[in-house]
């Protein structure tokens, strides 16, 4: 929570427009050697469960070797000194605006296979799995590292399931998927894909 100190006082009912600009430098965690994220909590002020946030722009640097993965759009992406920066972009209210970066293998749906809206557009469907993920698990301590074991052929299987999930929700709903893009990417804790 928190509280603004106006300059002067203003009447009540007055809509007021606030700029706030956010920096911390202590929100990444580290879940194994190629998946890192940027925590919910705490590095966004006024976020508590069930607030909507309506619009935002989040800039993030990661080193270079890492693939950032956002909500919203990916408005810019840059590249300098082995610095990657991208600017996400509120496409509609969310709980959380979240951000993971990590050393990605990813796959899309196979070659014929789109989720489209009802009017045709096309849906970005993609499927990421941190590297370390793929390790296999051959030891107590490979459990440790992050290794799930996840083969890499699963992938554009996986990335098929969602095209065709997406399709499947748009006929019995008769809803659209609200969003441009679905980015499926595995769990560190190894919760998924087994």
């Amino acid at each position: 929570g928190g509280f603004v100190v106006l300059p002067k006082p203003v009447a009540t009912g007055t809509k007021l427009t606030l700029r706030m600009q956010f920096e911390s430098l202590d929100s990444i965690t580290k879940f194994n050697n190629s998946y890192f994220r940027m925590s919910r909590f705490g590095w966004l002020p006024f976020v508590r469960i069930g607030d909507m946030i309506d619009t935002f722009e989040l800039t993030v640097k990661t080193p270079s070797k890492f693939k950032t993965l956002g909500v919203g759009r990916k408005a810019s992406e840059s590249s300098a000194s082995g610095v990657t920066t991208t600017t996400w972009v509120g496409e509609s209210p969310v709980n959380f605006p979240t951000v993971i970066f990590g050393d990605y293998l990813s796959d899309t749906p196979r070659k014929g296979l789109v989720a489209k809206r009802s009017d045709g557009t096309p849906i970005d469907v993609n499927i990421y799995v941190d590297k370390e993920s793929t390790h296999a698990l051959d030891s107590a301590e490979a459990s440790d590292t992050g290794a799930r074991d996840i083969r890499t052929s699963q992938l554009q299987a996986k990335a098929d399931e969602a095209a065709n999930a997406l399709n499947l929700y748009r006929e019995i709903y008769g809803v659209d998927y609200p969003f441009h893009k679905l980015d499926l990417v595995n769990d560190p804790f190894g919760l998924v894909f087994y």
